[in-house]
């Protein structure tokens, strides 16, 4: 199994990432289960990693580029508790998101 690369993650770290040939995790060592994914192509993403009902979880946060550290750390820190406390994050992120759609074509006609 490959070791697991845990660091104090800062902006600027982040953006010195560099690309591999296979997709990677770097870990928050600030917020557990929180990480940058890094994809061949160069893109990167915050994801955060959680448990339900004992079954591991990932969920993708947002793009670096447009959300900082911080953002990322304060949100992976409100799903974690929120799954923790019974929430299907997962099921109401698809919600809210059908939600906002729903909003915007109701606003072009």
């Amino acid at each position: 199994m490959p070791q697991r690369e845990t660091k104090a993650l800062t902006n600027i770290r982040i953006n010195a990432l560099k690309v591999k040939p296979k997709d990677y995790e770097v870990f928050d060592r600030n917020v557990g289960g929180l990480a940058v994914r890094v994809f061949p192509s160069g893109k990167k993403s915050f994801v955060v990693n959680f448990r339900v009902n004992g079954k591991r979880k990932r969920m993708t946060l947002g793009n670096p580029s447009v959300m900082s550290i911080s953002e990322a750390r304060q949100e992976a820190l409100q799903l974690q508790q929120k799954a923790k406390a019974g929430t299907n994050v997962i099921q109401e992120k698809k919600d809210n998101i059908k939600a906002k759609i729903a909003e915007q074509t109701r606003a072009q006609n």
